[in-house]
């Protein structure tokens, strides 16, 4: 008796391990996830220079263009862009202000020549990308 029982339980796992991987909804990936929810598409931050070579002290306006699944993204909860010149240890951070069709942007003037880095920290529709961009003041 106790054989059969233990028989009937294994029986019973097999079936029930079975049914829960075989009940996948079709429109969904192999994590369970809807491919046709668009919040799964990733945003994609571009940054752009403006103009694209500059010396010091000219004023430049840096952009970080916000698109997802190629529509721009107006609403970004945050858009920071954080700059230094290769020898420093400090990072200047500014806030970038919207203008239209998912465009962030500020203006900067370079005191000094030399090479920069800008990393634009975005955060929008509950995701973050910060890609970054090297670029040289003359």
């Amino acid at each position: 008796m106790k054989l059969q029982i233990r028989w009937m339980s294994a029986l019973m796992l097999v079936i029930v391990l079975l049914a829960g991987c075989g009940a996948q909804d079709q429109g969904a990936d192999q994590n369970g996830m809807d491919m046709g929810d668009e919040s799964l598409v990733p945003i994609k931050v571009e940054i752009r220079l403006n103009p694209e070579s500059f010396a010091a002290q000219e004023k430049a306006v840096i952009e970080a263009k916000v698109t997802q699944g190629g529509d721009p993204v107006d609403d970004a909860r945050e858009v920071l862009f954080e700059i230094w010149r290769d020898d420093q240890e400090q990072h200047e951070k500014i806030e970038g202000k919207h203008t239209k069709d998912g465009v962030y942007q500020i203006e900067k003037q370079f005191a000094e020549p030399g090479q920069y880095h800008v990393i634009a920290h975005v955060t929008a529709r509950d995701m973050h990308s910060m890609p970054q961009k090297n670029f040289e003041v003359k």
